[in-house]
């Protein structure tokens, strides 16, 4: 078993203060004495990532998502939360780039299983909501019944499709 290191224990300390205490200003003091000792820490990366998102930063949080990327490219939980970040911007052809890599990754992983993972579920989301976004509203509809095949149940893309369906897409 490997030992504890300073740095997973602010890595650590910062996700508790951020997610269960909702106070980003200290998690943030935390993350970044992590990325001190470990500049290219890629989970130190994405957590700053995630609690400058959680703080409103949604184009500083960005960087850091990037940054993690360059070190592991295919990291689905940041590609994801990127994606969000993009989404929340309302910078809709990015954040549909950047769900259908996560979704052409997941399909590389899956070979065709069927799977309800939040982050699974989350790139279905992004990618509905920013083809509605886009006003490609046929589109939307059918990511939807795909998300919806992928992720049977999911209440969100349950609700998206519901409001595809009532702004007009043809059936």
């Amino acid at each position: 078993m490997r030992p504890i290191h300073r740095t997973d224990k602010y890595i650590d300390l910062a996700d508790w203060l951020c997610f269960e205490c909702k106070r980003p200003d200290l998690a943030l003091e935390w993350v970044d004495r992590a990325l001190q000792a470990e500049p290219e820490n890629p989970e130190a990366l994405t957590l700053k990532g995630d609690i400058l998102q959680e703080a409103a930063l949604c184009e500083e949080a960005i960087s850091f998502y990037d940054r993690a990327l360059e070190i592991v490219p295919d990291a689905l939980e940041v590609i994801a939360e990127r994606a969000r970040a993009l989404h929340i911007l309302e910078r809709w052809e990015e954040a549909l780039a950047g769900a259908d890599t996560g979704l052409a990754i997941l399909r590389d992983l899956e070979e065709g299983e069927v799977g309800h993972d939040p982050v699974t579920a989350l790139l279905h989301e992004i990618r509905v909501s920013s083809l509605i976004g886009l006003g490609r509203m046929q589109d939307a509809e059918r990511a939807a019944r795909d998300a919806l095949e992928r992720c049977p149940g999911d209440e969100r893309l349950l609700e998206l499709h519901s409001l595809v369906r009532r702004r007009g897409a043809p059936h």
